[in-house]
């Protein structure tokens, strides 16, 4: 064995065979044991040849790793890494960041969650991290117009008597006085904000002295004088400052008193003063009627209705101006009312017999053109006479109606159909009306088809059928057909009533299933015709 070609550096040693060979089922041929390492705390260090220092050596001249503020690196250690650090005498590392927290912070209360060093600052001081310290806040603002509070933040004082306003706006406190002025607000003419106030807002205003009363009620708020010359109280006019300006004065809003503007003439019956105008009105119920340049007449409104030709509905009568005034209303073609029993209609212009029908109700209402009843749309019946058990006044909808008088709709609204009958029909969910068709089918033997065709013979059959006790319209000829035999000829004829009232749908059934046939064979004989007639099947 010859001695290694290269030197180990000082705090270092050679390494052994069971340095370098863990394995004890290892086999090998050791040729060289000529590789070191450096001592336990320390580390090699790049240089040329290279050597064995200490971790504060390696992290201070061979990293660029910077250290916290009051940190060190260690020496003896026995990882050399970034994390390889403590902090000098007087300071401990953070348990949240990268930092070395003074053991001692003055002006600062414990708060474990407080980062990074577990301390908050007392009210009045602020944390720098690059002093590592709570430093005092500083501001502009007077003593004792606030109070500090968490990290400088502040609020304004506020005591029983006095309070300081404009963090919010401003970030700064005032007084009430001082905070209206730099936010520009203008008080009304004799108010004033007050230097203290526990509230500071735009109406928070209040009068000089005591000659005048606040108002936020008057048109503009303002400062009311309570002894006002040339006034009389209106308790009904806030907005006045519960004030009527005497006539020849007119209300002045700005200075909340009466100034003088001058009659323009005498007053006559039922004229009022309006302050606002300078100018007579007519009472309330009566109406201006023009007479010389300048002057005018205040009427009752029935005269002027009268003298104006207003037409007055039947059983009507005009309202008169005391009755108008009491119920807030102006003269007009409408100022009118209905006699006892009757129901005023003002869009038809009618009276209408108070019929107990269920005005306020919300399914119906009266006709704006007469005197019928109407119901909502989809809703049924319109008429009492109509009524039933099921279906009272408005309450059911067109097919409900029906069934409360037997019919049945072949095309029901709810469904939809695809062939047959109702193929290609259309129904609307809130239909306008709701009616029946009565269809009926007779076979007439001793008659041909041309001799019943004739106008005139259909029209003596169709106003035969029309004119069966109880029926009151008249039927359409829906289908017509022949046979012709040796015996005699054949004719077969269907007739619909249509629109029929479902109330009286059973009625036109009941009439035509039995004098049906004789009404028409009595028209054919009154034109000459012998005819058999029967009834084919039953009306439906």
């Amino acid at each position: 064995c010859t001695a290694c070609a290269n030197t180990k550096p000082a705090n270092s040693h050679w390494l052994s065979v069971t340095d370098l060979y863990t394995s004890p089922s290892q086999q090998v041929t050791i040729t060289s044991l000529c590789q070191y390492a450096c001592d336990q705390g320390f580390f090699i260090a790049p240089t040329s040849p290279p050597t064995c220092v200490p971790c504060n050596v390696y992290m201070n001249n061979f990293t660029d790793v910077a250290l916290p503020a009051n940190g060190v690196w260690k020496v003896s250690t026995d990882v050399c890494n970034s994390d390889s650090w403590t902090c000098n005498v007087g300071y401990t590392r953070s348990n949240t960041s990268r930092y070395c927290c003074p053991t001692a912070v003055n002006h600062s209360v414990a708060n474990r969650s407080a980062a990074p060093c577990g301390v908050s600052c007392e009210y009045g001081y602020r944390w720098s991290n690059e002093r590592a310290a709570c430093l005092p806040c500083s501001t502009n603002m007077t003593d004792g117009t606030y109070r500090w509070l968490l990290d400088c933040d502040f609020a304004c004082a506020c005591t029983d008597t006095a309070c300081y306003h404009g963090k919010q706006t401003l970030g700064a406190c005032y007084t009430c006085q001082e905070y209206a002025q730099r936010l520009g607000w203008v008080p009304p003419l004799n108010a004033e904000y007050p230097v203290y106030s526990t509230s500071c807002r735009l109406e928070d205003w209040q009068c000089k002295n005591d000659s005048f009363s606040k108002s936020l009620a008057a048109s503009p708020p303002g400062c009311c004088l309570k002894s006002p010359s040339h006034a009389v109280a209106n308790l009904s006019s806030p907005a006045t400052c519960n004030l009527d300006c005497e006539p020849g004065y007119r209300w002045d809003s700005t200075l909340k008193q009466c100034s003088y503007c001058g009659i323009p003439f005498q007053r006559s019956a039922n004229m009022v003063w309006s302050s606002t105008t300078c100018s007579w009105l007519c009472e309330v119920g009566y109406v201006r009627v023009d007479g010389p340049p300048g002057q005018f007449q205040c009427v009752a409104c029935q005269t002027f209705a009268v003298s104006n030709s207003w037409q007055l509905p039947a059983l009507a009568a005009w309202v008169n101006s005391t009755s108008l005034e009491q119920q807030g209303l102006i003269c007009s073609t409408n100022a009118w009312q209905c006699a006892p029993g009757y129901i005023k209609n003002e869009a038809a212009r009618l009276c209408c017999q108070n019929l107990s029908l269920p005005y306020y109700t919300g399914i119906g209402g009266l006709s704006k053109t007469s005197c019928d009843w109407t119901c909502n749309a989809g809703l049924f019946p319109p008429r009492l006479a109509d009524t039933n058990s099921v279906c009272n006044l408005c309450t059911c909808t067109c097919e409900q109606y029906l069934q409360s008088y037997g019919f049945t709709s072949p095309c029901p609204i709810q469904y939809s159909f695809n062939g047959g009958w109702c193929d290609g029909m259309q129904f609307s969910p809130s239909p306008s009306v709701c009616t029946v068709s009565i269809q009926a089918s007779f076979v007439l033997k001793g008659i041909s088809l041309e001799a019943f065709f004739l106008p005139s013979t259909v029209s003596t059959v169709l106003n035969a059928l029309g004119g069966l006790s109880g029926i009151s319209s008249l039927p359409t000829l829906t289908y017509l057909s022949s046979t012709n035999t040796r015996r005699a000829d054949t004719v077969y004829a269907g007739f619909t009533y249509k629109n029929v009232n479902p109330a009286s749908g059973g009625l036109y059934t009941q009439r035509v299933n039995s004098d049906g046939s004789r009404a028409i064979r009595s028209a054919l004989f009154s034109l000459g015709s012998d005819v058999q007639v029967a009834m084919e099947g039953q009306s439906s």
